[in-house]
């Protein structure tokens, strides 16, 4: 009765989890069941470890499925970070040390109790039906279960995904960065640029996560204040990868193999602010979170920017809350400021207040009606569209101010929303797609 208890209670938890968030995972773990085993033979102190081992990975299982890290030592430097991050995400991480712990202890209390017979027998029967059903869970792609085998091994099928490229990435001949195969917003900038056609003003906007709606009504919607200041180019391609494989991909034609990539100084010398600077344009880069996340303090001089501006940089009115740091709109004035000189200019910006978790408390003007797109009031995809729709909306008074005349803009998303609930995130956007606008103020 213990080996079934512990064994069944885990999973339960981590399975509700995973449903509530629209995530895939197997209905049951073996690897509880097997430690529970590996208990019963006395052996309780591994057990304890062991079980800690299970909890980690099933937590990690559920968290690539919305956050696809590149490799496990992503995971660590990420969390170097946790202190600057949402409050949201210190919640999360709140409640996985909190499950964590309470399955350990669970496991502790039972260890007197799980029976060998009881073990054997709930490992026969568990086995038995992953082997009639398969040995490993099925995956939309490598990093996102399915959730539809009833029984898997999370140890087994996490380490056929993740430990063979977790080994590969400790090679020291393996390159920070890779030249990126795909489709780039910037590109026709470097044919104009090599063509000599290029304009003298301009600005590249990065906008965080900002995703292409299923339904295209929407995304006219979010784009009509520009379309009002200019004719527009529109387009759309696939991405899929954190705001910082965006940056790489628009700024230089790359993408990270991982996160520390920062002395990665001959692949940065091909990027887009280098290549500008040589032909006499004057380069500065802008964000509103603290300058040490994703060492962009570090990197962004590395690939040609002679100025940037940061969060810790500015004497900021407020602080946002999405992701905490200066509020976008209060930052607009250093682009007026920056595009009143003559000359040659590159200015880069990447935005930060439509970044998960989409607090409504960054939202001073509400520019989108969610109900006239079938679209619930306070769920996530619809704060995302709300907190976007501000953005276009000020980008656009931005672009009508005397400053902005003449300048060439381009605005492409980072990568598609994230969303801690994957059911709604297919039901409003068009999943590992970004979309691109180009505007020529005249």
């Amino acid at each position: 009765m213990a080996a079934l208890l512990i064994g069944v209670l885990p999973n339960l938890l981590v399975w509700l989890v995973a449903g509530h968030l629209g995530l895939g995972r197997s209905l049951f773990n073996l690897d509880y069941v097997l430690v529970a085993a590996i208990m019963a033979l006395g052996y309780w102190r591994v057990g304890l470890i062991l079980v800690a081992v299970c909890v980690l990975v099933d937590m990690l299982s559920l968290a690539v499925q919305v956050f696809p890290f590149m490799r496990m030592q992503d995971v660590t430097y990420l969390l170097r970070f946790i202190w600057i991050a949402p409050d949201d995400y210190k919640r999360l991480l709140l409640a996985a040390v909190v499950l964590l712990v309470g399955v350990v202890l669970l496991f502790y209390c039972c260890r007197n109790r799980i029976s060998k017979a009881g073990a054997l027998a709930a490992v026969l029967v568990f086995l038995g039906v992953q082997v009639a059903t398969g040995t490993e869970a099925r995956r939309d792609n490598f990093w996102r279960v399915k959730g539809d085998k009833p029984v898997a091994s999370g140890i087994a099928d996490f380490a056929s995904n993740r430990v063979v490229g977790f080994i590969a990435n400790f090679k020291s001949d393996e390159n920070p960065l890779a030249p990126y195969v795909g489709q780039v917003a910037t590109d026709s900038w470097r044919e104009e640029l090599r063509r000599d056609g290029l304009a003298t003003r301009l600005l590249l906007v990065v906008n965080e996560s900002w995703g292409v709606p299923v339904n295209p009504l929407i995304q006219d919607a979010l784009l009509r204040p520009l379309s009002d200041v200019a004719k527009l180019e529109l387009g759309y391609f696939p991405f899929s990868g954190a705001t910082v494989a965006g940056e790489l991909r628009e700024l230089c034609r790359m993408h990270p193999n991982h996160f520390g990539f920062r002395g990665a100084r001959d692949e940065l010398a091909e990027c887009l602010p280098w290549k500008l600077r040589a032909k006499g344009y004057e380069t500065s880069a802008m964000h509103g979170a603290t300058g040490m996340m994703y060492d962009r303090r570090d990197w962004y001089p590395v690939s040609g920017f002679e100025n940037d501006l940061f969060f810790e940089d500015v004497l900021a009115r407020r602080r946002c809350y999405s992701f905490p740091g200066a509020c976008d709109r209060d930052l607009m004035s250093n682009l007026q400021g920056y595009f009143s000189a003559e000359g040659k200019r590159f200015f880069y910006w990447l935005t930060l207040n439509t970044h998960y978790s989409y607090d409504r408390r960054d939202l001073a003007d509400d520019h989108f009606d969610c109900p006239s797109f079938g679209l619930i009031e306070g769920e996530e995809s619809c704060r995302n569209l709300e907190l976007q729709a501000q953005f276009f909306s000020d980008l656009a008074n931005l672009l009508r101010t005397p400053e902005m005349a003449g300048v060439d803009v381009i605005v492409v998303g980072d990568h598609e929303p994230r969303f801690s609930n994957r059911s709604e995130m297919r039901g409003s956007f068009v999943v590992g797609m970004v979309p691109w606008v180009r505007v020529r103020v005249q």
